[in-house]
This record gives C-alpha cells, structure tokens and sequence, in this order.
C-alpha cells in the first residue's frame, strides 16, 4: 500500500469515516506489518512525532470518555471497540517510531513454545521438544509417533489383541507452552499451558475415556459404538463426535465447556448430579454446586487455540492467570483487584511487556516487573 492512502486511510479511521472495504485494506496492511516497521517517509507520511501524537491523543479520548462509541476496527486478532482502538494506535505509534525490526532484551518475557513431557506406561517420561520426526516408542496397542510438524501421533498397531490390561500414557505441558496430540482413535486434542491428560494406549470396546487437568481443545473422532468421555475434577463430559473445549484449571473457580460442534452432555461431578445437554455456541459453567448454560462467542472459548488471548469483560485476576501461564510468571497484588475488568485480545507471540503497557493505558493500575514477578499497583 503506497504511503500517501495508507496515510489517508488512517486518518479516515480515526475520524470515524472508513468504508468497510477501508477496513479491511488496513486489517490486510496491519497482518503484513505488525510485527516489522515499515519505510516511514516523513517528506509524504509527515513528521512521525506528530503522527503519533495525534494516535495518542485519539487513545487519550476513548479512555476519558467511556461512554462514547468507537467504531469497530476487525483486525483478525482484536476485539471489543475501545480495546480495539487502543491497541491499534498503539501498535502503529510503536511502528511508526521504530525503523528497525524491535531487538528483543535479555530481560523480555518472551511467549511460550511448544514442548511437553511423555510418561510411558512403565514411568519412563520422554521429552518431546526433543524427538524429531519418529517413531519414539512402541506401548500396548499402538505406535508412537513425533511428526514433522512437532505434533504426537498414536496409531494403532495392526493385528495388535485388546489386552486385559489398560495401560495409560500422560502428556504434561509445562508453563509457556502447547501441545497436540491425536490419540489412537482418532481423536486430536491440543493441550493448553499448564495441562496434563491421561489417556489409554488403546481404548477398550465399550468407551473412550480421558483424564484432564488444564484446558484441552478435543476434535473427537466419530463412533457412536464408543462414546469419548472427558474426566476432570468437577465433572465428566459425554460425547459420540464432535469439537468442544474444555477450562479445568485447579486454580480456577469454575469449570467451562465450551460447545463449537457436535453435541455433548456435561455431568456434574458432585452428589447433585446435575446434567445439561449442549448445542454448538453454548458454554457450561460448573461453579461451586452449580452447572449453568449460557451463549458464548468462539472467540472466548478457542481463542488461545488459535494464537491469541480473549478478554470479554475479564474479571483481572482471571485474564493475569492466562497470562501467568503463558509467560511463565507469578503475579501479586497491591490493593483490591476484585472489581477490575477489562476486555480485548491480544497475540499470544507478543512479549508480556507489551501487553502489560497496553492495558496500563486504561490507567486502571500500574505494573512493576522484577524478574519473573509481576506486580498489580492499584
């Protein structure tokens, strides 16, 4: 995009003027340069001080007065007007100010990677950030498998009998870190930071069952002779096929099942017993003594699948845990965050420096770094 509309176009957003054809020329332009610095010519683009003095002073606005309506710019990775505008002027005021790719200091928070340790069947634990592209072990049933794209395969072993014996195989994400699995079955599930599943080496001929702790995204391979069950602490969830996440974190007040496919049953773990039946765009929450079934946007539900954290009215202290473990920190407050919230989505390959100025903006609270300790003024 040449620099004399790139410029006008910019204008036009923040005067609230673009088409949505605009739109979606600045969302193309912002995925092919957010994470470089374009060749900024003040002689046609003007002086970039005075640029990114105006994209501050259009942040300033929306800060100041909260109850004025921005317009919606759709970049693929953001969300919700106000933290939309935010972090696109301060995104383009970061660009705008730096002509050379940003060099990351010894002392940034870099995002996770990912990697994940394997416990065999015989306690034997293997780390899969270091295999490539093998078959890295042979268990009961089936055939383990690290691929070229750094992904788990299990398949199953040809002429191999069901045995009498269940063996279990557990894969554990450590902090900063993803991971996909595809289990004998079929079945793909991507494990999120901090989450650990257990699974047989072959099921048996009634039923498909899977221990989760963490959060899990399950693509479940069809068979309605075996239902898949997912086990967490608070309850089960009963399906025959389908696409469905799971938030099951210890640390986390409440359990949600978020609904993308298919159709499943969430069972609640307790003397109650309670049970729901899901539809695609429903999410459960199993709080307390509670299950309850609400609408939900994907977005909230996968968001972290698909590279990026989501931030819908987030209690803090929920959104700084996903943080924590993606960056692999421990955060602490001073003063009461109970009541603060804030929303928006943000890329997961960003450095949590970054994230933490942005929501600074809100000028909610203030964040001091020490190492790998954050703290939360308020």
């Amino acid at each position: 995009m040449k620099n004399d509309y790139l410029t006008s176009l910019i204008e036009k957003h923040l005067q609230g003027k673009t088409s949505l054809e605009e739109e979606n020329l600045l969302n193309d332009w912002y995925d092919s340069h957010g994470n470089i610095s374009p060749d900024w010519d003040e002689q046609e683009l003007g002086s970039k001080a005075h640029t990114g003095q105006k994209l501050w002073d259009k942040i300033s606005s929306e800060i100041d007065n909260p109850a004025d309506q921005p317009r919606l710019l759709k970049f693929p990775k953001l969300f919700i007007a106000a933290s939309v505008t935010i972090f696109f002027c301060f995104t383009l005021y970061l660009l705008l100010n730096n002509n050379q790719k940003a060099i990351a200091t010894p002392s940034s928070l870099k995002p996770g990677k990912g990697q994940a340790m394997l416990t065999l069947a015989d306690g034997s634990t293997l780390n899969l950030k270091n295999a490539e592209n093998v078959v890295i072990a042979n268990q009961p049933g089936s055939i383990i498998n690290k691929m070229a794209d750094g992904k788990l395969v299990y398949t199953h072993q040809s002429g191999a009998q069901l045995s009498n014996t269940v063996s279990y195989n557990t894969i554990q994400t450590p902090r900063a870190s993803q991971y996909q699995v595809t289990l004998v079955d079929g079945t793909s599930v991507w494990l999120n930071a901090e989450t650990s599943l257990t699974y047989p080496t072959q099921f048996s001929e009634k039923e498909r069952v899977v221990r989760l702790i963490g959060q899990a995204y399950f693509e479940v391979a069809p068979d309605e002779q075996k239902p898949f069950k997912v086990i967490t602490d608070k309850q089960e969830v009963v399906v025959l096929g389908t696409h469905f996440d799971i938030n099951a974190y210890p640390d986390e007040t409440s359990v949600k099942t978020s609904l993308i496919e298919g159709s499943i049953k969430v069972i609640a773990g307790n003397k109650y017993g309670h049970s729901a039946i899901l539809k695609p765009g429903q999410q459960s929450v199993m709080d307390k003594q509670q299950l309850k079934v609400h609408d939900f946007d994907n977005s909230e539900g996968i968001g972290w699948k698909q590279g990026y954290f989501y931030f819908n009215n987030e209690d803090m202290k929920d959104a700084m845990r996903q943080l924590a473990r993606w960056y692999d920190v421990e955060v602490s407050y001073i003063g009461n965050a109970d009541q603060i919230k804030f929303g928006g989505s943000f890329s997961k390959s960003d450095k949590l420096e970054d994230i933490l100025k942005i929501l600074e903006a809100t000028k909610k609270f203030k964040c001091k770094k020490e190492g790998r300790r954050i703290t939360i003024i308020l």
